[in-house]
Formats: C-alpha cells, sequence, structure tokens
C-alpha cells in the first residue's frame, strides 16, 4: 500500500526548543490538514513513521484530547470510535 503523505516538518523551532505541548499540537495538525477523520491508529501509524516510534496511540489520544479542550480539533463517533478533524 502506498501512502501519499507530506513529510512533516520538524517539531522544534530555531531555538531548538518549542513551548509546551506546540510541537506535539503542530505535528498532529500537519496529519489531520491531508487526512481529516482519521482515528487515534491511522494517526499513530502516519506519526511514528515520519516522527519517530515515540508517536504510539497513547501519545496521539493524550495530545488529540488536549487540543480538544483547546477547541482545535473536533471528533465524530463513528460507533465507539472518535474520528479526528481540524475545526
Amino acid at each position: 500500500m502506498t501512502d501519499n503523505t507530506t513529510p512533516l516538518r520538524g517539531a522544534q523551532g530555531a531555538s531548538g526548543k518549542t513551548p509546551e505541548h506546540e510541537g506535539d499540537f503542530e505535528a498532529i495538525t500537519e496529519v489531520l490538514r491531508t487526512r481529516p477523520g482519521s482515528d487515534a491508529n491511522r494517526l499513530a501509524v502516519l506519526l511514528s513513521d515520519q516522527l519517530g516510534p515515540q508517536w504510539d496511540k497513547k501519545r496521539v489520544n493524550s495530545v488529540i484530547y488536549r487540543m480538544e479542550n483547546a477547541g482545535l480539533v473536533s471528533k465524530e463517533l463513528v460507533g465507539s470510535k472518535p474520528l479526528w478533524s481540524l475545526r
């Protein structure tokens, strides 16, 4: 299966540091721009392919729910599985 994803930019700025969560939010935002309606499993696969194995489902869920609380993403429940999109 061929995946037409665009490589993600690094999460760090010119100083090599980012404010807390900013890099995580940016990484998920970039994936959801091209893959709206993705579930956490799909996001974890895409992010781990691009940014490394630290992007597992647990990390994706943690970040995506913080993004929901900040009003940055919305979810649609399909069965018991939430699908995520940018607001």
